[in-house]
This record gives C-alpha cells, structure tokens and sequence, in this order.
C-alpha cells in the first residue's frame, strides 16, 4: 500500500489568461512560485519522500521549488502532462464556451464536461496514461506528483466512474489530491486546498 499525493501545479500565465494549454512553455507567475514553497511546507511536514512531475514548465517549475524545500530530485515524465484539449488547445475559456454553446454542447462548465468531444481525452484515456506510469515509478510510499487541474479532475470522475457532467470538480493551486494505492486498485482519500482556485 502507498500514499501518493496528487498536486495541481502553482498559478501560470496560461491561467491567469484564462486558457486551456495541454502543451506549452508557460511559466509560474509570481503568486504560483508563492503557492509552490506554501505547498513544499506542507509536503515537508507530511513526509515526502519522491517527486514526480509533469514535464511541462509550469509543473516542473512548481517541482523544483518543492524539491528545493524537501531535498529531493523531481523525475519529470511527459505521461504527467495535461488532458489533451484537441481542437480547443490555446482557446480562452470564453470562447470556449461560446464555441461549444454554439455547438450546441450541453455542459455545466465547459472546461470539464467534454463527453462526447473525439478530439479531447477522455478521463478514462488519461487515467490509462497516469496511473500505470504512477505505479512503474513510484519507489518509496508517500510519493509527489505534480500535475495539472484536467488530470486531478479526470482522475476523481475514473475512480469515482462518473461521466456524470453535473459532476464538476475545481482544484485550486497547488492543491493535493490524496490516493491510496491497494494492491489491486486505488482509493481517494481527501482533498486537501493549498492555494486557490
């Protein structure tokens, strides 16, 4: 059994711009650097003992800052990364969901209710991509892993199997995700807020 805490990375220019970006190179502005070193607080007290991380600047900047605090190297693997967002890559949320309205997708919010949507992955495909890579790396219990806010979420609605659209999750900055994982399967075990969202 092992304890791994799922992190969403501290605030980037991508979210202050209100974008969706599966890809890119942007970078923790100044409060998510902020929320990086409150979080690596957090993580000292509870003991971590590895880092994994989304190699995407915006995670791996917020692992670097913990891995400061807590004396650990961050192994970076692209299998952390964000949900891919297909055609909506780089669009702002507003249009976004002016696109989809126009569609005549029925949604709740729009950044999370993409079922039906073929050019964007599904929770269950990026499940299949971050708990496997999770369980071949992670050497030690109480293992980081620094990923972004359509992981966390894609992560609840796979282990809770809900593609329920009324299901709307938000993670703030920075905050953890905690999982347990069994022998033979894994179990959310809370929610704990760092930064905001």
């Amino acid at each position: 059994m092992r304890h791994v805490a799922f992190m969403r990375h501290g605030q980037a220019e991508s979210n202050v711009k209100r974008q969706l970006r599966s890809a890119g190179s942007d970078a923790l502005t100044a409060k998510g650097e902020r929320q990086a070193e409150q979080a690596a607080d957090f993580l000292r007290n509870w003991g971590a003992k590895q880092i994994l991380s989304s190699d995407l600047k915006r995670a791996s900047q917020t692992s670097l800052i913990i891995s400061q605090t807590l004396g650990l190297k961050p192994f970076l693997s692209p299998s952390f990364r964000e949900r891919s967002y297909g055609e909506y890559e780089g669009f702002r949320i507003s249009d976004v969901e002016k696109k989809r309205t126009l569609l005549g997708h029925q949604f709740v919010d729009p950044t999370q209710d993409w079922h039906g949507i073929e050019s964007v992955e599904t929770p269950d495909t990026v499940a299949e991509r971050v708990l496997p890579e999770v369980e071949r790396c992670i050497l030690k219990d109480k293992a980081l892993v620094v990923t972004h806010a359509g992981v966390l979420v894609s992560l609840v609605r796979w282990l809770s199997r809900s593609d329920a659209p009324r299901g709307i999750f938000k993670f703030p900055y920075c905050s953890i995700l905690w999982l347990e994982n069994k022998e033979t399967y894994w179990e959310i075990r809370g929610i704990i807020p760092i930064g905001e969202v």
